[in-house]
């Protein structure tokens, strides 16, 4: 019986640790901190940095966004 029981939780705990669709879909500058707060004015995006400021991106090329 200890057997099957230790089988049992390897299979359960195999099912817990393998994350099921958790795919990462774009990485790029400015990082996600508060994009709740974001604000687009012309081809300006203003994104509070909390403790580190405000941060400005031209994003008149919205591919590649430019840290003003």
């Amino acid at each position: 019986m200890k057997a099957s029981t230790k089988y049992i939780f390897l299979l359960f705990l195999s099912q817990i640790l393998f994350g099921k669709n958790l795919t990462i879909q774009n990485t790029y500058d400015p990082t996600s901190r508060e994009l709740l707060d974001a604000e687009i004015v012309g081809n300006t995006l203003i994104l509070p940095g909390n403790l580190q400021g405000i941060e400005f991106y031209d994003i008149s090329n919205p591919q590649t966004p430019v840290h003003l």
